[in-house]
């Protein structure tokens, strides 16, 4: 038989990830996410203001694995799951659902306070909101004195008319601008925000792709609102501390731009001028020990008379339809409270234990006692093999999960921040990277994994006999624990040796 291309070799040993089957979800069924969706004006059906295309990318999608229940739940009549819907105790809580979507149409009156009151206890107690309205003050009612959300996009924005209304409207086929062209296959671009190190910078969670790495596109629409940063974090009460006692500040994730000149007519002033503005925020109220919040600049970029479900519109345009999904199914697992989106990854990694090259060395590193070394060395192939479908913002939360869970921080693995710039000066790079913390952090988790569920065992027997994702989770902060241990110690014996250098010079 002739010897295999290389390249044929090293396609054949890339892992292709393989949804956790039955058996897996049914062991982690607790982890399951629950959404609810929440309109006071937008339907849930086929209509061109219906979210019907949305609501399937949803339901048919998976969240690490999981296909989540999704329910739909209007304040008024129609066909969803809950009609004539109220915000009251027994209706939201974070023992119910996990993730908030609101679809804000009504501008008149604000909601009772009650209302408020419930949805703001179920984002202090980790749940996660996603929160859009569209121009002007649509939207207002329902979002608009909803604690952080409130500041975190204009519920009363340009109007649709105006000469300083934002329309990303892109010039259709014929190359002429048109209203109709929100509803054509072309799609407006967006410019998300970068951030990261010299090892790996990406775009926010939202806008990540497992396959493609960044979403840089959206449905358009001639009269769109903003999203803001608050003018105020002061208030506490409001806006929490992280453990540190420092401000958790929103960010704008994403920019559209809105033309000028633009179109005239139905009813529409041409734009007076050109402006980039917030298409996309985020807060990650997980730092501050509260649920995160997303909002959008407008509900048109998750409609149907802008997206289609029969081969029109966006829809007809695979890959932008495609990238647009997946921010849809972002949306909802970078909300999920902490506690949910740690436990939706067990069923991922039990699932790669059966996958080359992970399974080759699991059963090794389960021998013995866990070493920095082995740590480390372990965290290198497992790191690699998460980076096939684990895209950065993934691997970056479980890190910093891991993380936690060991008792530890990030900033004890590496030197105050005026020492790092001067070592940094001098060696032109980092003498204690961020990648050692992460790959030992893997290789920690590589070894709980193989402790926990042995190549042999009956996982479901297992599963049960060490007290399900409870005792995994004291599996492996006991891993994690010793090799933290380990790694703290070598930072120590690294700093003394960067202290000395430092004052040789």
């Amino acid at each position: 038989m002739p010897d295999l291309d290389p390249k044929i070799i090293e396609q054949l040993q890339r892992p292709v990830f393989i949804p956790p089957d039955d058996l897996v979800i049914s062991i982690y069924k607790e982890c399951t996410p629950r959404i609810l969706l929440v309109s006071d004006g937008l339907t849930f059906d086929s209509a061109s203001f219906g979210l019907s295309t949305f609501v399937n990318t949803l339901r048919t999608g998976t969240i690490h694995g999981m296909t989540p229940i999704v329910k739909t739940a209007l304040t008024g009549n129609g066909d969803a799951d809950y009609e004539s819907f109220t915000f009251t105790e027994s209706s939201l809580s974070i023992n119910k659902y996990d993730v908030l979507f609101l679809f804000a149409y009504d501008s008149f009156g604000t909601l009772p306070v009650a209302e408020r009151t419930v949805i703001e206890k179920f984002m202090n107690d980790g749940g996660g909101v996603f929160a859009t309205g569209d121009h002007a003050t649509l939207g207002l009612r329902l979002c608009g004195d909803i604690a952080r959300v409130r500041g975190m996009r204009k519920w009363n924005g340009p109007s649709a008319s105006s000469p300083s209304r934002l329309s990303t409207n892109d010039p259709g086929v014929d190359n002429q601008f048109q209203f109709s062209d929100q509803s054509d296959a072309i799609p407006q671009k967006i410019y998300p925000a970068y951030s990261g190190d010299e090892i790996e910078s990406a775009p926010h969670y939202l806008l990540q792709h497992p396959t493609k790495r960044v979403i840089e596109v959206l449905p358009d629409h001639p009269h769109e609102s903003e999203c803001v940063l608050p003018d105020n974090l002061n208030d506490e009460s409001e806006w929490p501390r992280d453990g540190e006692g420092d401000v958790v500040s929103p960010e704008i994730v994403a920019l559209s731009v809105t033309y000028g000149g633009g179109f005239q007519g139905p009813n529409k002033q041409p734009i007076s001028e050109p402006r980039a503005f917030g298409a996309i925020g985020a807060y990650d109220g997980h730092r501050a020990g509260v649920g995160r919040i997303s909002v959008d600049a407008t509900w048109h970029h998750f409609i149907n008379i802008n997206l289609g479900e029969d081969g029109t519109r966006l829809s007809a345009n695979a890959d932008a339809y495609e990238r647009v999904n997946q921010y849809f199914r972002n949306i909802a697992t970078w909300l999920m409270p902490r506690r949910v989106r740690r436990c939706l990854r067990w069923p991922v990694i039990t699932t790669l234990r059966d996958y080359y090259p992970v399974r080759e060395f699991l059963p090794e590193l389960a021998e013995g006692k866990l070493t920095l070394e082995k740590a480390i060395d372990a965290g290198v192939e497992l790191e690699s093999t998460l980076s096939q479908f684990l895209t950065a913002g993934d691997r970056k939360e479980l890190v910093e999960d891991l993380v936690e869970l060991a008792g530890s921080r990030l900033n004890e693995f590496s030197l105050p921040e005026k020492e790092q710039s001067r070592v940094n000066r001098i060696f032109m790079r980092s003498m204690l990277p961020g990648p050692l913390v992460r790959q030992a952090a893997w290789g920690a988790l590589a070894h709980a994994v193989a402790t926990a569920f042995p190549h042999s065992s009956d996982l479901q027997a297992r599963f049960k006999e060490i007290g399900g994702v409870e005792g995994l989770d004291k599996h492996l902060q006991a891993s994690l624990s010793e090799s933290f241990e380990q790694l703290k110690e070598a930072v120590v014996a690294g700093r003394k040796g960067v202290d000395l250098y430092l004052e040789y010079l």
